[in-house]
């Protein structure tokens, strides 16, 4: 049809040329692009014909000796760095380091000098007296173990000012310009080495006459440098007030062998909470809860109650010991292998019971209780938080101090509940134990993995964050067979000239993805299942429920426990439920609106569209999509960007209408005032995924099965796929990256004036401060909606699993940067599933079943298999309202409609199909266990061996 169109207006419209202008555009543009291709064609081969011989003898002139070098070159270095990628384990930056010390072993080169780490490592100081030296060494090491951060460029310049010499000579200016970064301030933040400050003292001492007067102005007077006895003084004063652990040379000697921190600070690495108050918070509370937390054992490691100068509300960094906390892990139950438990059969590990710390025989027993991480740091900060909440509140004294809230005093026995709940209290944030070196190393091992280390990410974030991960993994690896079967079957259908409407075998493809949904969601449940076992968090869901501090409502007294507590009718939840489905469904109508204003700018409302479809045409904006306007979709300027537009609006109005829902939720489910954490969180998560779920499925499940287009339903998918795909990518790894630049600056400058001003120990509390807060809600959301475009139209878009493994890698990257680099350290729980995100993923598996049954059965894939159900559609059919147009858009043929009493057949077969494949489905998932063998037979053995060692104490009674 369009090759005929073309010989049409060639033939007719080539005399009379001048009368182009006047033709409709798309006419006008059909005759020049057959006309130019014409001509074009007919002047190619005169314009490239040969003109002489010497043309010729050109053309078959043999390859040169500078060409066959460079392509013998480039193939040598191409097998060459094959070697070393390969000899580095696929690691680009240890095949740099094995290439450049290839390189530097050839003789073109000067003799190697010593690295860094060598150099810094002797303490050569020429000129330099021992005492002297010593002392230096002295201030170095005890400032280096007490700063977080270590020494830096700035502590050696501030000494060498105190010594009398200047920071303007050029050995000190070198000193300085070595350090990283491009600012002053980012320079003097870096670390220096021993021998590197050694050289400089020793420089500067060495021309302490000459360098003074030549940096010197004219007419300004120059003070001579320190005596030697003077700078000793000042370095012995120094190490006395900084860290006792450091006293004699000895000492430096044990840290120059290479002995870790963990010698100097002691086996247990302690944690640490950060304890932040309210700005409105009294001085004399703050006084007060310090010496509160001192009492119940907990031990207040840095004081910030009077931080003015860094502009943050006070706040109090709280540790505890190791007796405490294990003292809190066997009231909590933690579990910990016990060799008590020895395996029964080779490859079985040691058993795992609750953690006891009496008798001693029985602790020491516990496999690796000597070693000082035999807690893990997941562990460790866990602990620490149930130690602060179990800090009793003093009623008498907090109403003394003002502290007056009844919810706060009546409700809880805890005081950092009751004063966040009387708002004196405003986060309780997690500290690093080595001042976030693990975080950093972690982001750094994920760079060159496929995937992100999950058993790092749990002993050290604990197990919910690290489940998240660990079903990112497991989803992108699923999905590499339905990637795998799409794009076979999208080469297919373009190889054969199908399309997704009419393709006979596209129906196998989405039965493929239904039953591939329904093996994961049961397979990932076995992988939760083995993982929480070896995480040591197995059974957590049958834990006590634990109770909202802000549940509010009348004190009476309890029918179990005999003890007063807050009882809240449910006739007044009643109301509020009432009150959430209102607000939620007026949300859930502007976002369907928003759809239809999408789908009228893309052009998928038409003038002659059903009856029904008529009620949603807006003329205005539908005229914005048609031929020439701003959003055609068949236009060609700005590489046809702008046929995204509509697209991207609504992309961005969905996210803007989800940011004002996340407020509107939160404060409906507390209107509701839930008893339980538990209760509130699973009636919060599910408000939000309805409404994102729903914003973000509408507009498909509109064009699928109301207006029954399939191929638009694709364009559709692919356009809103792609542009989310892009925003999140926007929004969770460039502008991360750029705020996290921009923080590290202002910190940098931050930092320098508290260390000028002796308070450098509040350098880690700003930089907490200053990182904004982790939650894991968007990111689970995404995922499992992603998880709904792959199996809810499967039959649609047969590349979706590809592409979501692609988009899947750059998440996990992105989501292991914002959590190891940008956010604040999250607050461990322990978990043992992904709770009601689970239970969504199966009602999504489950609906999957009934939307790619009706996609089959609503589009020409039924044809293929029942042509006697359908015939060619008329102008009748259109009249009727049956469909918009006779014509297929695509192919130009007439399009299919289903005969008059035929369509009670379909309805009978897709019912039928549905019932086959949902009791198919239903089958496979109970015919596959919900966790592994093994797993089942160490819980057995545990409870066995706890039967046993029960009747055995009795026995000894």
């Amino acid at each position: 049809m369009h090759r005929l169109a073309q010989a049409t207006l060639r033939g007719r419209l080539a005399p009379c040329g001048h009368l182009l202008p006047m033709l409709p555009r798309s006419v006008r543009l059909m005759a020049e692009t057959s006309g130019g291709a014409s001509s074009s064609k007919a002047e190619l081969p005169q314009a490239q014909a040969p003109s002489t011989e010497t043309d010729k003898k050109e053309e078959r002139k043999p390859m040169g000796w500078g060409l066959f070098f460079v392509y013998l070159s480039s193939g040598f270095g191409s097998l060459t760095f094959l070697y070393y990628f390969y000899k580095a384990r696929y690691s680009f930056h240890q095949t740099e380091i094995l290439m450049v010390d290839a390189l530097r072993r050839l003789p073109f080169y000067w003799p190697p000098a010593s690295r860094a780490g060598e150099m810094n490592s002797r303490t050569d100081a020429e000129g330099l007296p021992d005492d002297l030296k010593t002392a230096f060494c002295e201030w170095f090491v005890a400032t280096d173990l007490e700063e977080p951060k270590g020494v830096t460029r700035d502590d050696v310049l501030e000494l060498i000012n105190e010594l009398g010499y200047s920071e303007k000579a050029q050995p000190a200016k070198d000193f300085l310009y070595r350090g990283e970064g491009q600012i002053e301030e980012k320079r003097r933040m870096t670390c220096a080495g021993l021998q590197e400050s050694l050289t400089l003292l020793c420089t500067l001492r060495r021309d302490a006459e000459a360098l003074p007067k030549a940096e010197a102005k004219e007419g300004e007077e120059v003070a001579p440098p320190k005596p030697d006895t003077e700078a000793l003084g000042i370095l012995r004063r120094k190490v006395r007030r900084s860290s006792s652990m450091l006293n004699s040379a000895e000492t430096l000697q044990a840290a120059m062998a290479g002995a870790d921190a963990a010698s100097f600070m002691g086996d247990f690495p302690r944690p640490r909470y950060l304890v932040v108050f309210a700005e409105n918070a009294s001085e004399d509370l703050t006084i007060h809860v310090k010496k509160w937390l001192t009492s119940a054992g907990l031990l207040v490691e840095l004081d910030g109650l009077g931080a003015a100068m860094i502009k943050r509300p006070p706040f109090l960094v709280v540790s505890s010991d190791r007796e405490s906390l294990e003292l809190e892990a066997e009231r909590l139950g933690y579990l910990k292998p016990h060799r008590a438990l020895a395996p029964f059969i080779p490859g079985q590990g040691l058993g795992k019971i609750e953690f006891e710390t009496r008798p001693e025989e029985w602790v020491r027993g516990y496999e690796g209780y000597e070693r000082p991480d035999f807690w893990q740091p997941g562990e460790r900060i866990q602990l620490l938080r149930h130690r602060l909440e179990q800090v009793p509140a003093p009623v008498e004294e907090l109403r003394e101090l003002q502290v007056s809230n009844p919810t706060a005093l009546a409700v809880t026995e805890s005081l950092l509940k009751a004063l966040r709940i009387a708002g004196q209290l405003e986060a309780l944030v997690p500290l690093d134990d080595d001042f976030g070196r693990e975080r950093r190393a972690m982001w750094k091992e994920a760079i060159w993995m496929a995937d992100s280390p999950v058993d790092r990410i749990e002993a050290y974030f604990g197990s919910e964050v690290a489940l998240y991960f660990a079903w990112l993994n497991h989803f992108t690896y699923w999905l590499l067979a339905p990637a795998g079967v799409g794009l076979a079957c999208f080469l297919r259908m373009h190889y054969f000239g199908y399309t997704v409407d009419d393709d006979p075998y596209m129906p196998f493809h989405s039965l493929f993805v239904v039953f591939w949904a329904a093996c994961f969601v049961r397979c990932w449940d076995r992988f939760c299942a083995a993982k929480a076992w070896q995480w040591n968090v197995h059974g957590l869901d049958k834990r006590p429920d634990e109770h909202r501090p802000e549940f509010r409502g009348p004190l009476h007294t309890s029918r179990v426990t005999g003890q007063p507590e807050r009882h809240y009718p449910y006739s007044k939840r009643l109301f509020a439920y009432l009150l959430s489905v209102l607000v939620t469904s007026l949300m859930l109508m502007i976002a369907f609106w928003v759809m239809i204003c999408s789908l009228n700018l893309q052009g998928y409302m038409e003038t002659n569209a059903t009856s029904f479809e008529q009620v949603f045409y807006i003329a205005p904006l539908a005229r914005l999509s048609h031929t020439g306007a701003i959003f055609d979709p068949h236009q060609t300027e700005y590489f046809g960007l702008l046929a995204f537009g509509p697209v991207a609006l609504h992309v961005l109005a969905i996210m803007h209408l989800n940011k004002i829902y996340r407020f509107v939720a939160e404060w409906l489910t507390v209107n509701e005032n839930h008893r339980l954490l538990e209760q509130h969180q699973s009636s919060l998560i599910a408000k939000r995924f309805l409404f994102d779920a729903f914003d973000c499925y509408i507009s498909l499940f509109y064009v699928g099965f109301v207006q029954q287009d399939i191929r638009k339903l694709r364009q559709e998918l692919i356009c809103l796929y792609g542009v989310d795909s892009l925003r999140r990518v926007l929004l969770e790894s460039i502008i991360p990256l750029v705020l996290e630049q921009i923080s590290k600056r202002r910190i940098s400058k931050k930092a320098l004036e508290l260390k000028r001003s002796e308070q450098a120990h509040f350098i880690e509390a700003l930089e907490v401060l200053d990182q904004p807060l982790y939650e894991q809600f968007d990111d689970f959301l995404e995922m499992v909606i992603e998880f709904g475009y792959v199996t809810l139209f499967a039959s649609a878009f047969p590349l979706a699993a590809a592409l979501s493994v692609v988009s899947n890698m750059v998440e996990l990257k992105s989501d292991m940067f914002k959590l190891a680099v940008v956010y604040q350290r999250p607050i461990s729980h322990r978990v043992s599933s992904i709770g009601i995100w689970g239970q969504l993923l199966q009602i999504i598996m489950s609906i999957s079943v009934l939307t790619n049954v009706m996609i089959f059965s609503m589009s020409e894939q039924l044809a293929s298999w029942a042509p006697w159900l359908y015939k060619e559609a008329s102008f009748e059919d259109v009249r009727a309202g049956r469909l918009a147009s006779v014509l297929d858009a695509v192919t130009g043929t007439k399009d299919l409609v289903i005969r008059e009493g035929a369509g009670r057949y379909v309805i009978f077969a897709a019912a039928v199909l549905e019932h086959i494949v949902g009791v198919a489905v239903f089958i496979l998932m109970i015919s596959i266990p919900c966790q592994p063998d093994w797993v089942t037979s160490e819980i057995q053995r545990t409870k066995h061996f706890q039967r046993t060692r029960a009747a055995a104490a009795g026995e000894e009674k």
